[in-house]
């Protein structure tokens, strides 16, 4: 009797414990504020490494961006994004970028250079090795794709907008080829949170 009281005491504190180790992380942070995924730290390294999403090849360093442009020909489509705080963000890359058809229709067509923000505060915005290219192409809301050619000339821009792959494989072909989709080209607002200049 005293074996199985030991064993059940023993077992309900182990299971008081779950709950402490599984939502030690703050999960319920206000709306539109950073949000640190377990495990993920900060990403300070932004050299050769590639990112896979939906079956595109996303670059995380200008210069090879550029460089791989200039060997292939293709045009580069610069993603400014921060996955972790910002809502539009983790929308795009869930209902756009991870998805096949889009992959499909424009991943030969151009090279992909992810510029990932982990955080919106103005000291790691500053810290960013990406930092420059926000200024160099006036980003001023997250998400943002610039298009641009081999030597880093800005050839369009795509901002955020709802509509799943189709809207942005129309905006992003029809834009690089004109009069190749009949839909009529627009130019969309951008919407800002006070606080944060580069929300969505």
């Amino acid at each position: 009797m005293k074996k199985i009281a030991a064993l059940l005491l023993g077992s309900s504190l182990a299971f008081a414990a779950i709950p402490s180790l599984a939502f030690s992380q703050p999960f319920n942070q206000p709306y539109g504020q950073p949000t640190r995924m377990p495990n993920q730290g900060q990403p300070s390294q932004f050299g050769s490494q590639a990112y896979a999403a939906g079956g595109l090849n996303w670059l995380n360093n200008y210069q090879e961006a550029i460089s791989q442009s200039q060997s292939s020909g293709k045009p580069i489509v610069i993603l400014f994004t921060g996955t972790q705080w910002c809502p539009a963000c983790m929308k795009l890359e869930r209902e756009v970028l991870n998805k096949a058809e889009f992959a499909q229709a424009v991943g030969g067509r151009f090279i992909f250079l992810k510029a990932e923000f982990p955080d919106y505060a103005e000291e790691a915005i500053s810290a960013s090795p990406f930092r420059s290219l926000l200024d160099r192409y006036g980003i001023d809301a997250f998400p943002t794709m610039v298009v641009v050619d081999a030597s880093g000339q800005r050839l369009y821009t795509v901002n955020y907008q709802a509509g799943g792959p189709g809207v942005y494989i129309n905006e992003l072909i029809q834009k690089l080829n004109p009069g190749q989709f009949s839909g009529r080209q627009m130019t969309y607002p951008v919407h800002q949170q006070p606080s944060n200049p580069y929300y969505r």
